[in-house]
């Protein structure tokens, strides 16, 4: 009879798929990817709406970068809500961007910025930004706190400690991007009232 299918040897792909593999494509998709998400997590740090389309600069290392990058401009500026897009390099003079935009680092290759100084009211944002940060540091300083008396090492389980050390970890990230969001809005606000 037949060979079982139970024991038959698992299909292996035929030799020539291997000419359907495509490093560069892989590398130059895994870098628009990042680009979108860059993007994306930069907007919602501001709280931007989809509906409030921004320009987009992206800033790359050499032409050849912004050459094949610039081939799915429209499907960043369709996933990332710009409503268009510019290619720089990034050693340009004056630097990409400028006045109004804020900066995400992409990759060792681009970077992207993106002006949101018409689109969200900067006093506001800073008000809520600081309170944040202020809250943040204030549980954080808590925990350190709690963490650092003898009692504490002595009584709380290490499952407990483990999970206060990795909320930690955590309040530091959101600490470190509060900062950055606080800088960055500083900068509108100067920007801003450098062109009143």
């Amino acid at each position: 009879g037949c060979p079982s299918l139970m024991v038959a040897r698992f299909p292996e792909p035929a030799t020539h798929t291997a000419a359907f593999v495509d490093d560069a494509a892989e590398r130059h998709m895994a870098t628009v990817r990042a680009t979108i998400d860059a993007v994306r997590s930069l907007r919602g740090q501001y709280k931007l709406a989809p509906a409030q389309r921004a320009p987009l600069v992206l800033a790359c290392d050499d032409d050849d970068s912004a050459k094949w990058l610039h081939a799915y401009a429209s499907t960043i500026a369709l996933l990332a809500s710009a409503s268009s897009v510019r290619f720089e390099l990034r050693d340009a003079s004056p630097p990409p961007g400028g006045k109004g935009f804020v900066s995400v680092h992409v990759d060792a290759h681009v970077e992207a910025h993106v002006r949101i100084a018409e689109l969200i009211d900067v006093d506001a944002e800073l008000r809520a930004t600081a309170a944040k940060l202020d809250k943040t540091k204030t549980q954080r300083d808590e925990l350190v706190a709690r963490r650092a008396t003898e009692r504490y090492t002595a009584k709380v389980p290490e499952k407990v400690q483990q999970s206060d050390k990795e909320r930690l970890d955590e309040m530091a990230a959101t600490i470190a991007a509060l900062e950055r969001t606080r800088d960055n809005l500083e900068q509108l606000k100067s920007d801003k009232d450098g062109s009143a």
